[in-house]
């Protein structure tokens, strides 16, 4: 991803003549400059040219990635360009470099939250580009009821297909906070209104019951809820977002908070509805069926849609730092630990 133009910094130098960088395919302005230093000016993205030098300076590197100038008669070679808009996709109004692609320890963004605590706390990640392993764990997922992926996504038909993924036991039980989010296209307009986006938990019910026992983590789409219970679905601690899904790309995320007591559901990095009281631990939660798309309710549709990310972070994320999440893409590099 190409960002906005960055202006590398100036060479120094002196008694010489003028040099020019030498790597690139587009050539930014000529400096002008006198007693030894100029300044390349104006070119952009990665691989521009550095600006020639004015008289007795040195040539300086601008635009991203760009080569050290070659050295002058009698005067240094001007500096080389910094690293290129496509390297920190955190930060693409370039006003600082960024540790999210750029591999300096900074915790700056333009979005006002690090990326540090999201490379830190993932645990899980689904991003179903051929298949449904997990990229940062071992909690590989396995097609169920003719579900596909394709172009990026799990694709599940809906209403009463049986379609959905089905992850490994004990995904959540054993955290103190969590976040699961996910990114979303939801076509089920056809089924209800409890389509599982996931249902992390175990339903102890007979077909077609609410039968007591019901323990389980949620969250549904059209009706937007996230839900807890560790008891009976007579006691589900829940929020709900005051509009309905739509069949719009969506990033959504739950979030438990241990230390604050609450649950809180968002969309797009803003909380949607009001968190709740939640003094229940996760370790209540006997998550043995762990699914994406299927409810713990037999009677419930399947989720009809696009699954395009699925990630499980050990941590409570803020607002900002999901609008982090979600400013950098789905399929970015910066989640990929060496």
């Amino acid at each position: 991803m190409l960002g906005d133009q960055y202006e590398a910094p100036a060479g120094t130098g002196g008694g010489g003549t003028a040099s020019t960088a030498t790597a690139g395919t587009s050539t930014g302005m000529a400096g002008t400059g006198t007693s030894g230093s100029a300044v390349g000016g104006g070119g952009s993205d990665s691989g521009s040219v550095g600006g020639a030098a004015g008289a007795g300076g040195s040539g300086a590197g601008a635009g991203g990635n760009a080569s050290a100038g070659a050295a002058g008669t009698g005067g240094a070679g001007g500096s080389g360009g910094a690293n290129g808009n496509d390297m920190c996709p955190d930060d693409s109004d370039k006003t600082a470099p960024g540790k999210c692609g750029c591999g300096t320890p900074d915790v700056d963004s333009v979005v006002g939250a690090s990326c540090i605590v999201l490379q830190d706390s993932l645990i899980h990640r689904y991003s179903f580009e051929a298949d449904a392993k997990d990229s940062v764990g071992s909690a590989h997922g396995t097609l169920m009821g003719g579900a596909t992926i394709s172009g990026g996504a799990l694709t599940l038909a809906g209403a009463k297909s049986g379609q959905y993924l089905d992850l490994p036991n004990a995904l959540i039980s054993s955290l103190t906070n969590l976040t699961v989010e996910a990114y979303v296209t939801w076509t089920g307009a056809a089924g209800g209104d409890w389509q599982r986006i996931f249902d992390f938990g175990s339903s102890n019910m007979a077909e077609g019951t609410q039968g007591t026992g019901a323990k389980y983590l949620f969250l549904s789409a059209r009706k937007l809820r996230a839900c807890y219970t560790n008891a009976t679905p007579t006691a589900e601690i829940f929020t709900d977002s005051a509009t309905e899904l739509t069949a719009d790309p969506a990033q959504l995320a739950v979030v438990v908070n241990a230390a604050a007591h609450n649950l809180t559901l968002y969309l797009d990095g803003t909380p949607v509805g009001s968190s709740v009281t939640l003094n229940d631990p996760l370790s209540a939660i006997s998550d043995v069926n762990n699914w994406l798309g299927r409810s713990q309710f037999a009677p419930d549709d399947y989720f009809g849609g696009k699954i395009s990310e699925f990630r499980i972070y050990n941590a409570a994320l803020s607002g900002p730092e999901l609008k982090t999440s979600k400013k950098m893409g789905e399929n970015t590099t910066y989640l990929q630990k060496p």
